[in-house]
């Protein structure tokens, strides 16, 4: 019988992304698309995710329970501490996409890049690490490697300038680091050619991210 999950959205730009990913890893699962971009203008404006975008998230979760959905996964890794939060108050699962990522570099390094065109994204990923290291009992050192200008570049409708920018970055943080981690699932096309350029292990959140609801309901 298949599964159905409520993706919880910040931009459109992510859908069809989430739901080829999807149709690669978990094809039978049957999708509801929840998507409010003011989420994504809010976490800009104020660096992060704050207590009302919280608030917003945790409604969306109760909605999406209430659809008949049988888990929740928050596509964004700027909504992984809200994801957390949530999860109190469900009667199914809540997953945050970049959680398995970031347990995946503290098992594979003490020395870790986290790549990122955002802040508002970077930071909740480093705190996600540093807890997950916590968790672990290992001491890891966190370098963040932040690309602003791979971002202004994709806004201003230059992607190839965007997927440049970002590469040569990864040629740098390889220098500094034995595990890349690229913090948004927008940079995970770039997996096969950063994977090229260096010979570190270089991570991305959308795959493992949607094979952990598929593993949750095939365990």
């Amino acid at each position: 019988m298949s599964k159905c999950i409520a993706l919880i959205h910040n931009s459109s730009v992510i859908i069809d992304v989430v739901r080829d990913v999807f149709e690669r890893v978990y094809s039978e699962a049957e999708l509801i698309n929840i998507m409010d971009e003011s989420l994504l203008r809010d976490i800009k404006e104020k660096g992060g995710i704050d207590y009302l975008g919280t608030r917003r998230i945790c409604r969306y979760a109760l909605c999406a329970e209430d659809m008949g959905a049988d888990a929740v996964l928050m596509t964004c890794s700027s909504l992984c501490e809200a994801t957390f939060a949530a999860r109190p108050l469900l009667n199914i699962p809540a997953f945050a996409i970049n959680e398995p990522m970031a347990q995946e570099a503290v098992n594979l390094a003490t020395n870790i890049v986290v790549m990122g065109t955002l802040q508002s994204v970077l930071s909740p990923t480093v705190r996600l690490i540093k807890s997950k290291a916590i968790e672990s009992s290992k001491e890891v050192k966190i370098e963040e490697a932040l690309c602003a200008a791979a971002f202004e570049a994709l806004i201003s409708g230059d992607p190839q300038k965007h997927d440049e920018l970002l590469i040569d970055e990864v040629a740098r943080a390889a220098k500094n680091g034995d595990v890349i981690v690229f913090a948004q699932g927008s940079m995970s096309r770039l997996i096969p050619e950063a994977r090229k350029r260096v010979n570190i292990p270089v991570l991305e959140c959308l795959g493992s991210g949607v094979k952990q609801v598929k593993d949750h309901f095939e365990s």
